[in-house]
C-alpha cells in the first residue's frame, strides 16, 4: 500500500483566489457606497419635503411666509434697542409646524438668541444647542458637531444682503431681497408672482467643521468660508439683483476668482468654519444663502470682502457670496416655494439658477434648463 498523502493549496492558487477576492471587494464596495448615499440623499430630501410643509403650514396660519431674520431686543447692545444681527431664523419660527412645540415655547421671542459673540442669550440656550436632526443631511459628515444646520433660506441674487438698519427701529428699502427671504420683512405666496414652481425657497448648505472657529491652515473642506483680507469689495458691487447688473457674467466669475485664489493661499486667519453654526440664527451663512455661485462651484463655501463692514472677524452676514452646496454627487437638494424638492445640477447655467432664486424677476424658465 502507498502511503495516503495529503495535498493542499499551492502559492500560486492562493494568490489567484486572493486577487479574486480582491476584485470582488472592489467591485462590491462602490455599490455600497452607492447605496449607502442614495439612503442619505433620500433622508436629505424628506427633510427637506418636511420643511416645505412647514412652510406653507406657517402660510396658512400667518398669511405669510416666515421672516428669514426677525427684529429683537439685543441685551449686550448699546443703545438697547432692536438687535438685526443673530434674530431667530426662519427655522425657529417654524418649530411649531415641526413638531417643535416645546422647544418653541421654550424660546424668550423678545430676546435674540445670541449674544453676536457666539454664544447663546440666556433665555435661548436650551435651543440654542439642541441638534435636530431635520436640520441636519446624514450625506455632510460634519454636521452636527458644532455646527447644526444643513439648510438655508434663498434671498435670491441680491449681494448686500443685509445692510443692516444699526439700531433703527423701521426697516429701510436696503433690507429688500431679490428671494423669498430677508429680515425684518415677510414675503407671502403673493409676492411669488414668477410661480412658487419656479422660486427656491430653501437650499442645502454643507457646515464648517466646528474645529476651532479661523484655522491659518485653511483646511480645504468646503463648509469653511473664506475672507479677503486686502483688496476692495467685488467689482460686481453690493446690488439688488446681480442679474441685472451690466457684463454681470464676467464680473462675477472675475470675482469668485478672487475668492478662490485667497482661499487656495490660505492667509492667515482669513478662513472661518462656522457656516451652518446654528439653526436657530437668521443671518446669511447660518441659515440663510443666495445664488451668485452656482451650486457646488468652487471649493469655498462663502466669501466676505474687506470693504463690507469689517475684514476677518466678522461673521458670515454681509458676505457677497453665501452659495448653495452639498456632499450629494452632482448637485444639490432644493425645496421650492411650492414646497417640492427638485435635484438642481451643478451643471445649471448661472443665469438659469439665477432666475429660479428670484421671486419676482419675470423671468420664463424651461423644465429642461435644470
Amino acid at each position: 500500500m502507498s502511503p495516503s498523502s495529503r495535498r493542499g493549496f499551492t502559492l500560486i492558487e492562493l494568490l489567484v483566489v486572493i486577487a479574486i477576492i480582491a476584485v470582488l471587494i472592489g467591485l462590491l464596495l462602490p455599490a455600497v457606497q452607492s447605496a449607502r448615499e442614495a439612503a442619505r440623499r433620500i433622508q436629505c430630501v424628506n427633510n427637506m419635503k418636511q420643511i416645505g410643509l412647514a412652510l406653507h403650514n406657517y402660510h396658512d396660519g400667518n398669511n405669510t411666509f416666515p421672516m428669514g431674520g426677525t427684529p429683537q431686543l439685543g441685551l449686550l447692545t448699546y443703545p438697547k434697542g432692536p438687535y438685526e444681527w443673530e434674530n431667530y431664523s426662519s427655522f425657529a419660527m417654524m418649530l411649531p409646524f415641526l413638531e417643535q412645540m416645546p422647544l418653541y415655547n421654550s424660546l424668550n421671542l423678545m430676546i435674540c438668541p445670541d449674544t453676536g459673540y457666539g454664544y447663546a442669550q440666556v433665555p435661548a440656550r436650551t435651543a440654542y444647542n439642541t441638534k435636530l436632526n431635520a436640520f441636519l443631511c446624514p450625506s455632510d459628515p460634519y454636521s452636527g458637531t458644532q455646527n447644526l444646520c444643513n439648510y438655508a433660506a434663498c434671498f435670491g441674487t441680491t449681494t448686500y444682503m443685509p445692510y443692516y438698519q444699526l439700531h433703527s427701529t423701521t426697516t429701510q428699502t436696503q433690507g429688500e431681497t431679490s428671494g423669498l427671504f430677508t429680515i425684518w420683512k415677510s414675503y407671502g405666496l403673493q409676492n411669488a408672482t414668477d410661480g412658487t414652481s419656479n422660486t427656491i425657497a430653501f437650499g442645502e448648505a454643507l457646515t464648517g467643521q466646528g474645529g476651532a472657529g479661523y484655522s491659518s491652515n485653511g483646511s480645504q473642506y468646503r463648509g469653511n468660508f473664506v475672507f479677503i483680507q486686502t483688496g476692495g469689495a467685488p467689482l460686481s458691487g453690493d446690488v439688488y439683483d446681480i442679474s441685472a447688473v451690466p457684463n454681470a457674467l464676467s464680473l462675477v466669475v472675475s470675482d469668485i476668482q478672487s475668492c478662490a485664489a485667497a482661499f487656495k493661499a490660505s492667509l492667515p486667519n482669513s478662513i472661518a468654519d462656522y457656516r451652518g453654526y446654528k439653526w436657530i440664527m437668521g443671518i446669511p451663512g447660518a441659515t440663510m444663502f443666495n445664488t451668485v455661485q452656482t451650486p457646488n462651484e468652487s471649493i469655498f463655501n462663502g466669501c466676505r470682502f474687506q470693504d463690507q463692514g469689517c475684514g476677518v472677524g466678522c461673521n458670515t452676514d454681509s458676505s457677497w457670496t453665501v452659495p448653495a452646496t452639498s456632499a450629494h454627487p452632482g448637485g444639490v437638494n432644493v425645496t421650492m416655494a411650492d414646497g417640492h424638492v427638485q435635484f438642481i445640477k451643478n451643471t445649471i447655467s448661472r443665469q438659469t439658477w439665477w432666475a429660479l432664486s428670484t421671486k419676482a424677476g419675470g423671468e420664463v424658465v424651461s423644465a429642461d434648463a435644470f
